[in-house]
């Protein structure tokens, strides 16, 4: 789990006068988990059956398979988004 102080250090790099109440870190948290776990099933995909060892490899493809998946659910919303009009 991503820790409240981790939370707090990234939003004071990107947004240092940010308010963090703790109920959006608690959501910031819950978010991030299932994030991190969901690329670890990726990752774990890419290095496929049995004990293989993962790999830097691995981790690159599944993060590129990640963010494209990513994207690829932005083009939708988005086109069912701009349908409604």
């Amino acid at each position: 789990m991503v820790s409240v102080r981790e939370i707090r250090r990234i939003f004071d790099e990107i947004a240092e006068d940010r308010q963090l109440p703790m109920i959006a870190i608690i959501e910031f948290q819950t978010r991030a988990e299932a994030l991190l776990k969901q690329f670890a099933i990726m990752c774990n995909e890419e290095a496929g059956d049995g004990n293989t060892r993962l790999t830097r490899n691995h981790v690159k493809v599944a993060y590129v398979d990640f963010k494209d998946k990513t994207e690829e659910q932005e083009e939708q919303e988005f086109g069912e988004w701009n349908d409604d009009e």
